[in-house]
């Protein structure tokens, strides 16, 4: 009995093997099947290619580019139209009629701008999804600070009683300069990440390439006058606006762990000195006593280039030297030939800039456009492509441009331009520019020692022989004709405040306790006057590029 019931037993198993392994036989011959049909198709072959093959030109014709292929190039719409029919997958263009030939190609250009729309589409949202993700992780620092005494160890605050979160002014916010309030910085502040706090590898550029080699004229400007948000797009990214005052607050609470004499490589002149706060931020100390006005130059062109949307000129912090404050204890600030009760300005230490590779020279189009006397406009870009770096440069450029024009800054390109006139030596130009570094990580420019902007180079421009400058920046900037339209924006709101420079104090007043600790001398009053007819003189330029190249 035993017997017969393993017998059967016996008998269930192997039916069921062989039941098993005819379900595995069969799903393997048609996964084999599906697979050569893919592969007939894809090779152009079967019965999917002649449905491919019925498609109008437009159809095809981007099928072949989804597969890797550039866009062609075009010195207008004929040679475009060419192009277009000699690059399609189809060859039965002559049974085509020459209204349809012309129909199906304004589709197949209607459908690359719809294409370009997605590619956008989908930057924007990986951007957002970045930005909640840097905020979700953002932490409340373990210690707070009475608001009027930073030193006093032993103070301690309510937990209950929690500042309000005021809202971080923001480029934009102001219309009706008389209505606005500046308060003093919220003492809390959040932890970030980064604590060198400039270098962001972004993948916007790689999604981009995925899609195109190169980039025309047509899609880089828009509305005449403004970079595209594809060209936009591919320069690297530096510090939002959020991301760079929670380090600036957390900065200002932060003692100094060590402090170091200036290198060639690392802060330069001497009494500069290269400190590393207890937070593991690092900073250049520009110490410029009795000339505070360059320490004052400094701070409020870092905030001038906040309120104009830029996030390539590294944050400055101001502090007071105090050898015995809980801040400057840790260390001896005699061997940096320092002297207490005085202020300098703690510049942000950017990463990845320390070798010849960062060096940066004017790029060739612009080299020429300026030669030339020329302008770099719509029309001048509408008929030749550009490399990925070479859009991404320009458009760092043409911000550069105006920064320098309204900060008045004569130690980057107009030392150049001033070096090439003295010494009749047009060479000097294609030189490497000062104070003008690139990451070796990112790519990205940064435009560093802004020093001897708004109140040293005021002073030399209007008050010294210093006029020649005039000249250079003028030249500079109507070399481009093509910006950033937030920074645009920007400009046009100072334009239309009746005193841009209260606006300008008062955004950097609400994030720098120290900021009146400068005196209101001759050299504020030349600030005063002067800083609003640079601003008007960029915006009237920017009015006559809207005119001639709408």
């Amino acid at each position: 009995m035993k017997m017969y019931l393993v017998r059967i037993m016996r008998g269930k198993t192997h039916s069921f093997l062989y039941g098993a392994l005819s379900v595995f036989v069969v799903t393997f011959l048609l996964n084999v099947m599906v697979l050569r049909i893919n592969l007939i198709e894809s090779q152009g072959t079967g019965p999917k290619s002649e449905i491919t093959h019925e498609l109008n030109k437009e159809e095809a014709y981007l099928n072949y580019m989804a597969r890797g292929q550039r866009k062609p190039k075009a010195a207008n719409e004929n040679e475009y139209l060419k192009e277009f029919l000699q690059h399609s997958v189809i060859k039965d263009s002559n049974s085509l009629t020459q209204e349809k030939t012309m129909n199906s190609f304004q589709d197949y250009k209607s459908a690359i701008n719809d294409k370009n729309n997605v590619i956008l589409q989908t930057l924007d949202r990986r951007n957002e999804e970045k930005t909640v993700s840097i905020k979700s992780v953002n932490y409340e620092d373990e210690n707070d600070y009475d608001e009027d005494e930073y030193d006093d160890e032993e103070n301690e605050e309510n937990e209950d009683e929690k500042p309000p979160k005021n809202k971080i002014f923001e480029p934009g916010d102001f219309v009706n300069v008389s209505k606005i309030i500046f308060a003093r910085p919220l003492l809390k502040y959040q932890d970030v990440q980064i604590n060198e706090g400039s270098e962001k590898v972004d993948n916007n550029e790689d999604l981009i390439r995925q899609n195109y080699q190169t980039l025309s004229g047509e899609q880089i400007v828009t509305d005449g006058i403004y970079w595209s948000d594809l060209a936009v797009k591919i320069v690297p990214k530096g510090m939002d606006q959020d991301e760079a005052f929670q380090f600036v607050h957390k900065s200002q609470h932060a003692s100094v762990k060590s402090i170091h004499p200036p290198s060639w490589n690392k802060c330069g002149r001497p009494k500069n000195a290269y400190i590393v706060l207890d937070n593991g931020s690092s900073f250049c100390a520009r110490y410029r006593d009795p000339h505070n006005k360059l320490v004052l130059g400094e701070v409020m062109s870092f905030y001038l280039s906040r309120l104009l949307g830029m996030d390539n000129i590294p944050a400055v912090v101001l502090a007071i030297t105090n050898q015995t404050s809980r801040h400057w204890r840790n260390v001896n600030i005699t061997s940096v030939q320092w002297q207490n009760g005085k202020v300098v300005a703690l510049i942000q230490w950017t990463p990845y800039m320390e070798t010849v590779k960062s060096l940066v020279s004017i790029p060739n189009i612009l080299l020429k456009t300026y030669e030339s006397s020329s302008v770099i406009n719509k029309n001048y870009l509408r008929n030749i492509t550009l490399t990925f770096n070479e859009i991404s440069e320009l458009v760092q450029w043409s911000s550069m441009i105006l920064f320098d024009y309204i900060t008045g800054h004569y130690d980057r390109f107009a030392s150049m331009q001033d070096g090439a006139e003295q010494e009749h030596r047009r060479g000097v130009l294609s030189e490497k520019v000062r104070n003008l570094l690139k990451s070796t990580k990112t790519n990205k420019l940064w435009f560093i020692d802004n020093e001897s902007g708004l109140f040293d180079a005021y002073d030399l421009i209007y008050n010294t022989a210093g006029n020649s400058f005039i000249k250079y920046h003028r030249l500079m900037l109507q070399t481009m004709c093509v910006f950033k339209k937030s920074m645009v924006d920007s400009i046009s709101r100072l334009h239309l405040s009746e005193n841009p420079h209260l606006v300008l104090e008062g955004f950097a007043a609400r994030h720098e306790p120290f900021l009146d600790y400068f005196s209101k001398d001759y050299v504020y009053s030349t600030f005063k006057e002067k800083f609003k007819d640079r601003i008007s003189e960029v915006y009237n330029w920017i009015q006559h590029c809207k005119l001639k190249n709408r």
